[in-house]
Formats: structure tokens, C-alpha cells, sequence
């Protein structure tokens, strides 16, 4: 299984993805491209937002495209939260610092989470047309050695279930796993995030991981809902003497 996990960012240097096939894990260069640089320049002016969002989003999924995974995981919203909802499901249960509500909301204040949501539901929309699937059942956590998918994940979750200290990667490489990786060089903080992200797909795929929240469905054209994978926190995922 090839895993590309992304974790988003308004500025492009705040972007961070890797890359895990054949048990190597390696950084992912993101493009110096100027969408990215136009969506960080704009993505206050509540105008131009929804555009530049959706041009960011298309840069990121031909990211994606090239390196041609069987799981895309992105730490992101990937859609928006129930009719009347303020928040999604699994962003209430996990606590996480940004809310997403059932319609856009405008940017405010510096606050860029409305301009993240954006962004991620638009890379979930482009990564859907272009095949991937989102985690729709209710009941079981789908086979992802079958077909494509696109999952979602809250890094500061992962790490706490994988009980490391967040940004930590040195204990992130000390996990009793299932296989050995060979580790590459991880340059910064959102490296190590999409690092997470990563690993949790792996717990998926080893079946000792929870998804939190309701399924994806669609209304009316837009997703809404959608599970977060975290890795499951009952298992002692830390090597002991």
C-alpha cells in the first residue's frame, strides 16, 4: 500500500506531506506554486476566498495525482457539519480547536480556520472526482487494501493515542508497529504531523484503529459529516523494556 498524507496549511511553508511505500517514509516536496502563495496572500478577503481556496486545493491534488496512492489521508475537514449543526460530530468529540459548521463561514479576525475548512472540503471534492472514495459505511470500517481512499485525520489526536508527546518524532520511530520503516529525514513540524497521519493509516489497515464521528454523506452536492481516524488508544502502541 503507497499512503500520501498531507497536513494543510495557509502558508505554504506551514504545508507539510509524506510519503510511505514499501515501508520507507520520506518527506514530500510541496511546489513552490503560485496558487498556494495566492491562496496565503488572499485568504482574508472573504471576496476571493472560496476562488483561491478551490485553486489551492486543484495544486495540492495534482500533488497527490502524481505519486498516485492508495490512501490519501489529510488533515482537514472533508466536509461541512449537519444542517443547523456549529460543529461536525467527530470535531466534538475529539475537542478540536477549529469548529466547522454547516455552511462556510467568512474570515474574520486573522481567524483562518473558515479559509482551512475550504480549502479541505474543496481538496476531498477534486480527490473524490478523481477517484477516491470516502469512508461512507456505518457499521464497519471499510478493507482500504481495496480500492482508493481519501481519510481524514486530527493529528493531535494521533499523537496522543499513539501516546507520544506531540512533534515528537523520535518516540513516533520508537512505535511497536507491525514492520519496521525506514525512516527519512523529517525537516519540521508539519512533517512530523503527516508523519502521524501516515501511521494512523496504518493502524487502519491492521485493524487497530477507531473512526470517530458519522460517515460522509452527500446533500444536495456537498458532503457533510465524515469520520476522523485515530489510532485506537487502548492499544500500548509504546515499545516497552
Amino acid at each position: 500500500m503507497k499512503i500520501v498524507s498531507i497536513d494543510l496549511g495557509i502558508d505554504p511553508k506551514s504545508l507539510g506531506a509524506v510519503v510511505l511505500k514499501d515501508d520507507e517514509l520520506r518527506a514530500l516536496p510541496v511546489p513552490s506554486d503560485p496558487r498556494l502563495v495566492a491562496f496565503h496572500k488572499g485568504w482574508q478577503d472573504n471576496s476571493v476566498v472560496a476562488e483561491l481556496a478551490t485553486a489551492s486545493a486543484a495544486c495540492l491534488a495534482e500533488l497527490v495525482v502524481r505519486h498516485d496512492p492508495d490512501v490519501v489521508v489529510i488533515d482537514g475537514a472533508q466536509g461541512l457539519a449537519r444542517v443547523g449543526r456549529t460543529s461536525r460530530r467527530a470535531e466534538d468529540f475529539l475537542r478540536t480547536s477549529g469548529r466547522t459548521a454547516s455552511e462556510h463561514a467568512a474570515c474574520r479576525n486573522g481567524f483562518s480556520w473558515p479559509a482551512l475548512v475550504r480549502l479541505s472540503v474543496s481538496l476531498f471534492a477534486t480527490l473524490r472526482a478523481a477517484g477516491y472514495s470516502l469512508d461512507r459505511e456505518h457499521h464497519s470500517m471499510p478493507d482500504l487494501s481495496k480500492g482508493r481512499w481519501a481519510l481524514e485525520v486530527f493529528p493531535n489526536a494521533s499523537w496522543c493515542a499513539f501516546g507520544c508527546d506531540a512533534d515528537d518524532t523520535a518516540q513516533l520511530r520508537s512505535l511497536s508497529l507491525r514492520r519496521s520503516l525506514d525512516w527519512g529525514v523529517l525537516a519540521n513540524e508539519h512533517q512530523g504531523d503527516a508523519a502521524v497521519g501516515a501511521l494512523t493509516v496504518l493502524a487502519a489497515q491492521e485493524m487497530r484503529a477507531v473512526r470517530v464521528g458519522l460517515p460522509a454523506f452527500d446533500d444536495e452536492g456537498r458532503i457533510r459529516e465524515g469520520f476522523i481516524y485515530c489510532p485506537n488508544p487502548s492499544i500500548s502502541w509504546r515499545a516497552t523494556a
